[in-house]
């Protein structure tokens, strides 16, 4: 693009300078039109030959790609803008493409967050391999008597749970079924010899009437009186 615009800025240079000569070939060419009075009165035009001369001798003066002379910067003074002025056109084209830098491909973010996924899977392999004494310093026997007791304490303590299990279980089946007949409904211990009055319910034993005499245990009427019986062994 620059090199582009630095030969447009040569060719527009060139032709400002053939149109710079040829205008001073004409000034030059009118002022030896001028009639010019000699000493005996006579008036003489200038010739072709010495015109031709005087273009050719201005052509080799000016070297290619130089602006025009001096004599000729008032008259050519906005022709030798015009030559500066595709010089800076074509750097200004440059700068704006440059500062127009092509946009990121889409496809950047997801190129980033795999370039940072595979460098934390490297480091993670370096850390794995980066002791090999480690692997090399394992006891293998031992770890294998230590992974046969840890295996006998899991199965013991497992057949320990059952054990509890199965003892609970049958602790919550005699709860639901009651006590014994003819058991103290409160201790199930000691045998029941108290009546309740006036519900009639043989439920309690005399050490266990002392905290149950408000209310029968079984059907929750007041109690009025106790009496004391006896079976027949």
């Amino acid at each position: 693009m620059r090199a582009a615009a630095q030969q447009q800025a040569q060719q527009s240079a060139h032709r400002l300078t053939h149109a710079a000569i040829a205008g001073s070939a004409v000034r030059a060419a009118s002022r030896q039109r001028r009639p010019t009075t000699p000493s005996n009165g006579s008036t003489r035009a200038p010739s072709a030959g010495s015109t031709a001369s005087s273009l050719d001798a201005r052509r080799m003066q000016i070297p290619s790609g130089s602006q025009a002379p001096d004599a000729d910067e008032d008259d050519d003074g906005s022709e030798a803008t015009s030559v500066t002025a595709p010089s800076s056109a074509g750097t200004t084209s440059s700068t704006g493409n440059a500062g127009n830098l092509p946009a990121a491909s889409p496809d950047t973010l997801d190129m980033w967050v795999l370039r940072e996924e595979l460098c934390r899977t490297s480091n993670a392999l370096a850390r794995a391999v980066a002791a090999p004494e480690v692997v090399s310093s394992l006891d293998l026997p031992g770890l294998a008597a230590l992974r046969t007791e840890l295996v006998a304490a899991h199965a013991a303590a497992l057949e320990r749970i059952d054990d509890r299990r199965v003892c609970l279980q049958a602790r919550q089946a005699s709860a639901q079924e009651g006590p014994e007949r003819g058991r103290c409904v409160a201790c199930w211990t000691r045998s029941a010899d108290r009546v309740l009055l006036p519900c009639r319910h043989l439920c309690l034993c005399g050490a266990c009437l002392r905290s149950c005499r408000t209310s029968c245990p079984i059907c929750r009427a007041p109690v009025k009186d106790a009496l004391e019986v006896f079976g027949v062994a």
